[in-house]
């Protein structure tokens, strides 16, 4: 059950950074999430790097534990962009949909901005105002 929680909390990863990336350009309109990979690597590592503290958070809670066992982890900065990238290369025109993003903000990018005991998050909420206008309610 441990990898199936570990691949659902990466999964959510992907959701809550590539609608981001992919509808941040409106002057040259939204990028194909392999164009995010293609065009946009540092900002996919930058926002991988600071939501995985959040979402092992998700993961420890998910399991009740209340400090976060070293062996609880969605995996390295690393290991998860390589998930990511095997995810949107296997849809390679795919462009998530920004209303339905904004409509399950709060299942997606909000549980990450709303975990008790996570670091501040300046660029994943920087993304997330910069695409929307606010933050949503979470």
């Amino acid at each position: 059950m441990k990898n199936v929680d570990e691949a659902s909390i990466k999964k959510l990863l992907w959701v809550s950074i590539m609608w981001l990336l992919c509808h941040d350009d409106i002057i040259s309109g939204p990028l194909t999430v392999t164009e995010v990979h293609e065009k946009r690597s540092s900002d996919v590592e930058n926002l991988v790097s600071e939501l995985i503290p959040p979402a092992n958070l998700i993961l420890a809670k998910h399991h009740n534990v209340s400090q976060l066992d070293s062996t609880l982890s969605i995996g390295s900065v690393k290991e998860v962009i390589e998930y990511m990238e095997a995810y949107s290369y296997s849809m390679p025109n795919a462009i998530p949909n920004k209303l339905l993003a904004i409509d399950e903000f709060s299942q997606r990018n909000g549980c990450l901005l709303s975990i008790d005991g996570s670091p501040a998050q300046p660029l994943h909420t920087h993304f997330v105002q910069r695409v929307v206008g606010n933050i949503p309610k979470h």
